[in-house]
């Protein structure tokens, strides 16, 4: 990093930033994605559940597990962004 002129401190490298600026969007969308695709796969269960078939104890784990990451994600979210832009 250079140093600016005023002698105020380490100028930010114009490319760097834009690779934080991209790390943290793809990061953001990334889990967005997956949020989306948790909640999309338990409404898909709960329509067939509702039919009355009994389920084995094998599927409603997998259904509560993803309904989990359905509701965690979110919440995951600014934590991790933080991470991101700090790493």
């Amino acid at each position: 990093m250079a140093r600016r002129r005023d002698g105020a401190g380490p100028r930010p490298v114009p490319g760097l930033l834009a690779l934080f600026q991209r790390d943290r969007a793809v990061a953001l969308g990334a889990l967005l994605l997956i949020t989306l695709l948790a909640w999309l796969y338990t409404l898909r269960w709960s329509a067939h559940s509702a039919t009355g078939s009994s389920e084995r104890l094998g599927v409603l784990i997998a259904m509560w597990s993803v309904m989990m990451i359905a509701m965690m994600a979110p919440m995951a979210a600014p934590p991790i962004a933080i991470f991101v832009r700090l790493s």
